[in-house]
């Protein structure tokens, strides 16, 4: 018997507005509007797409349509979508970002000082081991 794998669904990890801003604010950053559009479609259905479209006052089935890679939603219904979430637009200057990201990377390598170590941790030598057994 193979080892059987569920789909990733990246909604299943939104829990809250902050999970839903900090992934939405990276998704912009790719500069990607179908990626952002893919984003704000999972960040819907985390909150329920129900939910979104009944406030945002639209169909649930033209949400759907509209939030995917292939979707042409006009900007009215993002902003509408965005704000049924309890989120909003920023608009910040390149330099804002790029020292935004510098910050992040510092604070993220000082939380994980052990992180790029050539010697495996404990964790990561049990999952091997694991894997192995496979």
């Amino acid at each position: 018997m193979g080892v059987e794998f569920s789909k990733y669904d990246v909604a299943d990890y939104i829990r809250d507005q902050d999970d839903a801003a900090a992934y939405l604010d990276l998704m912009a950053h790719d500069n990607d509007p179908k990626s952002f559009l893919e984003a704000l479609g999972d960040t819907a259905r985390a909150y329920s797409m129900h939910k979104i479209a009944t406030e945002a006052g639209v169909s649930r089935e033209s949400l759907y349509r509209s939030l995917n890679r292939e979707g042409n939603p006009r900007f009215s219904t993002i902003v509408k979508v965005l704000d049924a979430m309890g989120l909003a637009f920023c608009v910040v200057t390149k330099e804002q970002l790029r020292q935004e990201a510098e910050e992040r990377e510092a604070r993220w390598q000082a939380e994980h000082p052990h992180a790029f170590d050539d010697e495996p941790t404990e964790d990561e030598e049990e999952a091997e081991s694991q894997i192995g057994r496979l």
